[in-house]
């Protein structure tokens, strides 16, 4: 069970070396841009931006205004010695990170908006478009144990798109480790549900809704 659980929340496609062997590594990844759903971490951030440099992508798309579980930006959750800036959303920590990692600033689109990871996707769709963004491959960069809930958000708002996961780790939480301990155990099996509670109203309403009697039942997802 917990190999099944593992493998099917825990996503990393790109192959990770130094900077220098990074391009060649993962050629065959090589995209039109970085996707980064919204963080209150710098690592999806500092991520995206070592692969901007090495060239695996021209352009980075940050999206995230704040969680709606808390209703505002809790502020930086790590590293806030070497991003200490007034940031008011995620997407103002985001875009501070990716400039001190030395990315350029006209090589990052922005989407301040989004309150969820669906969002963080539908909304970077949006901005895609507005600025004639149509990409074959993308890169998401992301926590490690939300992997699986971006990719199948991003999926869904890119459905003509090549997706790779490029994931780090947060509070310690990592493929080998998470069921070892509490909160790691609540933070996968969490994901584990929202992947379905997120897309089971999807699936209903683009492929069975004949299926039931209201569209109080789709909406609910019964």
């Amino acid at each position: 069970m917990i190999k099944a659980v593992s493998d099917f929340i825990f996503m990393d496609d790109i192959e990770l070396s130094d900077t220098d062997a990074l391009y060649e590594n993962n050629a065959d990844k090589v995209s039109d841009i970085i996707f980064v759903p919204g963080d209150s971490h710098p690592h999806s951030s500092e991520r995206a931006a070592i692969l901007w440099k090495a060239g695996l992508a021209p352009k980075i798309l940050i999206s995230g205004n704040y969680g709606m579980k808390n209703g505002t930006f809790v502020g930086i959750q790590a590293k806030a010695n070497i991003y200490n800036g007034d940031y008011s959303s995620e997407v103002e920590l985001m875009t501070d990170v990716l400039l001190k990692n030395g990315v350029d600033e006209s090589c990052i689109l922005t989407e301040g908006e989004a309150r969820h990871t669906k969002e963080n996707a539908l909304f970077s769709r949006k901005i895609c478009d507005e600025n004639g963004v149509f990409p074959r491959k993308a890169i998401i960069c992301c926590k490690s144990f939300h992997a699986r809930r971006c990719f199948m958000s991003y999926a869904l708002a890119f459905p003509d798109t090549k997706l790779f996961v490029s994931s780090v780790n947060v509070y310690d939480i990592t493929k080998d480790n998470w069921y070892t301990f509490e909160y790691g155990i609540h933070r996968v099996m969490g994901e584990v549900k929202r992947c379905g509670e997120y897309y089971e109203r999807e699936i209903v309403q683009r492929y069975a809704s004949d299926l039931y009697d209201s569209p109080q039942e789709v909406t609910n997802g019964r």
